[in-house]
């Protein structure tokens, strides 16, 4: 052996065939030896004999896997399916092209629940996901995701991700509540309600843009109270194509919990339509949302005729001139809020002709529990004290960005302590 290297011998045995006997035969064995030098670590060691040359890599203990390798095809359909519950409708789709089994297992009725589609460039069509809606279908939101965020909503492209062949697949979803559209540009002919199934409750189009809007007849909301006759909550926010009218074709559904009408900035001028609206309609409205909208005194004293209001947002754009009136919440609006409005009542007479309005007899009782309103600078401690004595049941206010000074923010404080109230931080 060599002794300068360690090194190991191996004895190879090669047996001849045995015959068959009787007898106790020996077997006869032709030893050779063969020697293996192990050299430095990382290289590799020749075996050597008279036949053949072997190359046997060497390699550390430490370079194998310590966990064995778990293959996602492997697993259980039950295991699959609580793992693809973590992934976005999206997801399921692309996962399930790639073999017959995930295309099974992602078309489970258990995971198109809620269908929360997120479309980029590289993403397919609503249209390719149509097969995967079932009849429990509750939930469908289709998102896009802005690439580009200096591209104006008001210059938009159409954005051919759907059509009224999707829309009408969605009709045929008997428990389909909620549908919400975001960031989405689509022929104003394509989005039509009728498409939608009655049970829908939540209907949220947020951030969308329509094209050619002038050639459709009727507005998107027109007849909304017998089309979607449960509809509870509608969120309309950053739509530039709003008009006024809209507060009139959602004041006849009878179920209207939340008007969300953030960022609207074409919704002016809305006081004809406003007061009108608020006093024959809205019944079960109890939340409204107009941050970032141009209103003012006038159009938050309409909606004050609503029994039921309990949940007011308001904020001031940011592009408000300090003189314009009209398009500012001052003291004069939130002073109102709490009192009792009074509704016109007609005097019973013979002669329908000559019957005359009487004031009174329909008083509002105090209900509001919300009230935001953020950087109007002509909120000042009136709207403090107004809210301390005369809104009993209230529960959170928020006066960031007004005028209200730090002793009367903690009076309020002092005597409505149930109240949660934010306000600027007056520390040094």
């Amino acid at each position: 052996m060599d002794t300068e290297g360690e090194s190991y011998v191996f004895t190879t045995c090669v047996a001849k065939k045995r015959k068959l006997s009787v007898e106790n035969d020996s077997v006869e064995t032709d030893h050779k030896l063969a020697k293996i030098d192990i050299p430095s670590v990382g290289a590799s060691t020749t075996l050597q004999n008279e036949e053949t040359s072997i190359e046997l890599p060497i390699t550390r203990s430490s370079d194998a896997p310590k966990d064995p390798v778990c293959y996602f095809d492997l697993l259980s359909d039950d295991v699959l399916l609580i793992l693809l519950l973590y992934l976005n409708s999206t997801d399921l789709y692309h996962l399930s092209l790639c073999n017959r089994r995930m295309n099974i297992i992602c078309r489970d009725r258990s995971l198109w629940y809620r269908v929360n589609v997120i479309c980029n460039g590289r993403s397919p069509s609503h249209i390719s996901m149509r097969p995967y809606f079932n009849d429990s279908t509750s939930y469908v939101q289709l998102s896009k995701t802005i690439l580009d965020p200096s591209n104006d909503l008001n210059e938009p492209t159409e954005d051919i991700c759907f059509d009224y062949k999707f829309l009408n697949c969605l009709k045929h979803l008997p428990y389909l509540k909620t549908f919400i559209l975001e960031n989405h540009s689509l022929d104003a002919t394509v989005l039509d309600l009728k498409y939608l199934p009655e049970s829908i409750t939540e209907l949220r189009l947020m951030k969308t843009t329509l094209l050619n809007l002038n050639n459709r007849q009727n507005g998107v909301f027109h007849n909304v109270h017998s089309i979607l006759p449960n509809l509870e909550i509608v969120d309309v926010s950053f739509c530039q194509w709003l008009h006024p009218q809209i507060l009139f074709s959602l004041s006849k559904c009878p179920k209207m919990k939340a008007l969300i009408m953030m960022g609207c900035r074409s919704m002016r001028d809305i006081i004809p339509y406003a007061s009108i609206a608020s006093m024959f309609g809205y019944s079960s409205l109890e939340t409204l949302d107009m941050r970032l909208t141009y209103v003012g005194d006038s159009e938050i004293g309409c909606f004050n005729k609503i029994k039921n209001l309990k949940h007011i947002f308001l904020e001031k754009p940011e592009d408000v001139q300090p003189g314009d009136e009209n398009e500012s919440i001052t003291d004069i609006c939130t002073t109102n809020l709490g009192m009792r409005n009074w509704r016109p009542e007609v005097a019973e007479n013979n002669v329908y002709i000559c019957s005359i309005p009487v004031e009174g007899g329909d008083f509002i009782e105090d209900t509001l529990e919300t009230l935001v309103v953020r950087n109007y600078p002509r909120i000042t401690n009136i709207t403090l004290k107004h809210a301390e004595k005369c809104l009993k049941s209230l529960k959170y206010l928020d006066v960031t960005g007004t005028n209200c000074t730090p002793e009367q923010i903690a009076i309020f404080k002092n005597h409505r302590p149930e109240v949660i109230l934010l306000h600027d931080d007056f520390a040094a």
